[in-house]
C-alpha cells in the first residue's frame, strides 16, 4: 500500500526524535502530539533535500517495508479516526506500532542527512 503524503505526515506527527516515541502515552491524543512534532521534522528534512519526491519516497517505502515485513500491521480504522481528530482509545498494538514507525523514519532521515 502506498501512504499518501498526508498518511506519511500523520505517521510522523509525534515525535522529534525516537525518544519522544518511547515516552508516547497511548491515547490519541499523546499520538496526535508525536505524530505533530515528527511531522515537523520530515518537513524540514525534505526542505532540506535537492529531490523532494525522492525522499517522501524513500520515506514511504520505509514505512511500506515495515508492513510487508510484518512487524506492523494497518490499523487502517484507527488511523483514520487520528487523521479525522476523532477522540478514540487506541489499541496498545496501534500505539506499538506507530512508535516502531516514528523510530524507524527517524533512524532513517539521521542515516540519510540531507545536503
Amino acid at each position: 500500500m502506498i501512504l499518501p503524503r498526508a498518511l506519511l505526515l500523520t505517521l510522523a506527527i509525534g515525535a522529534a526524535s525516537s525518544a519522544l516515541a518511547d515516552d508516547m502515552a497511548c491515547s490519541a491524543a499523546s499520538i496526535t502530539q508525536a505524530t505533530q512534532a515528527q511531522s515537523a521534522q520530515i518537513d524540514a528534512y525534505l526542505a532540506a533535500r535537492a529531490d523532494t519526491q525522492r525522499a517522501q519516497t524513500e520515506l514511504q517505502g520505509v514505512a511500506q517495508q515495515l508492513q510487508q515485513s510484518g512487524q506492523v500491521s494497518a490499523h487502517q480504522d484507527e488511523f483514520e479516526k487520528l487523521a479525522r481528530g476523532e477522540s478514540f482509545e487506541p489499541t496498545q498494538a496501534f500505539c506499538d506500532d506507530m512508535r516502531t514507525t516514528m523510530d524507524a523514519l527517524t533512524v532513517y532521515m539521521q542515516q540519510n542527512p540531507a545536503g
